[in-house]
């Protein structure tokens, strides 16, 4: 219910008509990529095995993360832990390191795009 009406407001707008394009970001980021990752969602219905595995190491991290994957990595884009991009690579590789100097110390999500279109969602931990 709460996603329909969140949805709604997408479409709608809210009361005054001027959508907020953060509001919208936040509320596409909770349903396309949060959601699927709560523990009540978690049904084998209608989920088929894909070998779109993506290796993340070390986690935690502290330096540095490193993604492998048999497939073509195209990007990978981390969000803290409220939504917000904090940073965007272009690979175009199998194989990618990600320098950590600047990240904070907390909890991010990383969405890996791979050349076949799909996507991996992983959780990586900074400290």
């Amino acid at each position: 219910m709460i996603l329909w009406y969140l949805k709604m407001l997408i479409i709608i707008g809210p009361l005054n008509g001027n959508a907020d394009t953060l509001f919208i970001d936040a509320v596409e980021f909770t349903t396309n990529f949060l959601f699927p990752l709560l523990p009540c969602n978690n049904s084998t219905a209608n989920i088929k095995e894909l070998d779109d595995f993506v290796d993340q190491y070390p986690n935690p991290a502290k330096y540095f993360v490193s993604y492998k994957s048999s497939k073509i990595i195209k990007e990978i884009v981390i969000y803290n832990k409220i939504g917000q991009v904090n940073s965007r690579f272009n690979v175009n590789d199998k194989e990618y390191e990600v320098s950590l100097s600047k990240f904070r110390k907390g909890i991010y999500y990383v969405l890996i795009k791979l050349d076949n279109s799909s996507t991996v969602t992983k959780k990586l931990l900074v400290f």
